[in-house]
């Protein structure tokens, strides 16, 4: 038998945004990027 259990409350009601994993990734290394350049500046 499939038994389990998927805990969902309220945030999934904030949830506007489902990127692909791609795309997910891409938006970590571009803040990333920025967040180092930054630094780089002090």
């Amino acid at each position: 038998q499939d038994l389990g259990v998927m805990a969902s409350g309220q945030v999934v009601g904030v949830l506007d945004d489902l990127p692909s994993c791609h795309e997910l990734i891409e938006r970590i290394m571009a803040e990333a990027e920025a967040v180092l350049s930054r630094l780089d500046r002090r």
